[in-house]
């Protein structure tokens, strides 16, 4: 997939006012392709623009697409990367007294702060757990739990 970053002024106060204002927008077409409108940076209107890989609209150039995803022209293109769905889950999170928490045990595409979310559950899990091992409060059978719980 591709991602391309622009400033466009006034879109996030246009997407709020017309939809509400969320941490990403779906954009179909028909036909034409669908993608992700991310914004990054609401208060200086930097918006992440990730056309999927289907459709007339991923092979456009990337001032096409943002025109296409933006309805407008009024924009300031940043940069344009390309990424890869990837999603890496580790097959074991323990292994003594080593643990793996976060990107380290998974990994997410670049949208939607699923990476983000699991891996405050990872520290989370682990976190009280060690606590409690290192005041004596609790085995290791508790500690080995987090492998199996993530």
């Amino acid at each position: 997939s591709r991602s391309i970053a622009v400033v466009v002024p006034g879109l996030a106060a246009r997407l709020a006012r017309t939809i509400g204002f969320a941490h990403q927008y779906w954009l179909l077409r028909k036909r034409r392709g669908l993608g992700l409108v991310v914004p990054v940076d609401p208060v200086s209107d930097l918006f992440n623009l990730m056309p999927f890989p289907v459709g007339e609209l991923f092979q456009q150039s990337p001032t096409r697409v943002a025109e296409e995803m933006t309805g407008t022209s009024r924009f300031t293109l940043k940069q344009e990367k390309p990424w890869w769905w990837n999603f890496f889950v580790a097959r074991q999170f323990s292994h003594g007294r080593a643990f793996l928490v976060g990107d380290c045990a998974h990994s997410w595409p670049p949208f939607g702060g699923l990476g983000g979310n699991t891996a405050y559950a990872d520290a989370f899990n682990l976190s009280w757990k060690l606590a409690a091992a290192c005041r004596g409060e609790a085995s290791q059978a508790l500690l080995n739990s987090y492998d199996i719980e993530r």
